[in-house]
């Protein structure tokens, strides 16, 4: 249900450095005995974390103060709030969530720290991102529209599905079952246009790790297609001017690879 509460109008956007969004993973994991664990989603709702700072004078603080005791409840209530996406700056629905601080800064400066929990942000709709991008190719792609990750930091762990067992006389035996699985931390540089195309991909298609889909990434054996899903803690960094850094961890099944003696 809609919320009637706002947030207060004499306090100022949110510091833009340092400036990130969290779309929170409303899955559930189950390990499978053979291969990659099975996911899916508990609740349709989608929550993103946003990690704020306000730069204030002593009479805004004191606003915000009394709007968190008296209003906010401290993370009981939502409230509506101007926050900025890729997408533009546009109402949210948010409330309070974990700890707050008022650090005085000199003279009247406070400074306001304080994370909002955000439910169903504003992004393209299915329909839009359709429009922008064509519908979705089966099997799952990578959009064309999206660039490739950057290099810096780029590695593959691979994550191996061996089964041990303790030996009679002291060394344990070994089986590697089949799948070659691994993990990847993926970045990307994109623009506003490219970022909000990236969140709908993540919600609509990709749908925050349940959904695999190709993507060509780099391994000693060349740049190859690869079926990858997404995991763990994605974060959208703004780093201004419409400029918009993505982490995104992702899982790898079946990895193309070379023959050996090739």
């Amino acid at each position: 249900m809609p919320t009637s509460l706002n947030w207060p109008a004499t306090l100022p956007l949110p510091r833009r450095a340092g400036y990130r969004l969290k779309p929170l993973r409303m899955l559930s994991r189950s390990e499978a005995d053979q291969g990659a664990a099975r996911v899916r989603r508990r609740v349709t709702a989608t929550l993103t974390e946003i990690p704020t700072v306000f730069a204030v004078d002593e009479t805004q603080a004191a606003s915000f103060d009394s709007f968190l005791e008296r209003e906010a409840r401290h993370g009981e209530v939502w409230f509506n709030v101007s926050l900025l996406g890729p997408t533009g700056i546009a109402s949210h629905e948010a409330r309070i969530k974990g700890e707050t601080e008022l650090a005085y800064r000199g003279g009247v400066r406070w400074e306001i720290s304080a994370t909002f929990e955000v439910r169903d942000r504003p992004i393209l709709s299915a329909a839009a991102l359709d429009d922008l991008i064509g519908p979705p190719p089966v099997p799952l792609v990578w959009p064309a529209e999206l660039p490739r990750p950057k290099r810096a930091g780029y590695a593959i762990k691979p994550r191996p599905d061996l089964l041990r067992s303790d030996g009679d006389f002291g060394l344990a035996s070994a089986r590697l079952r089949p799948g070659r699985e691994a993990e990847v931390a993926l970045g990307f540089a994109l623009d506003a246009a490219e970022a909000a195309i990236f969140e709908a991909f993540l919600e609509h298609r990709a749908r925050h790790g349940v959904a695999w889909f190709a993507i060509d990434l780099r391994s000693p054996h060349g740049t190859l297609p690869h079926m990858v899903r997404f995991k763990g803690d994605i974060e959208l960094e703004f780093l201004g001017r419409d400029r918009w850094s993505v982490t995104a961890p992702v899982d790898m099944r079946d990895r193309p690879m070379v023959p050996a003696g090739d």
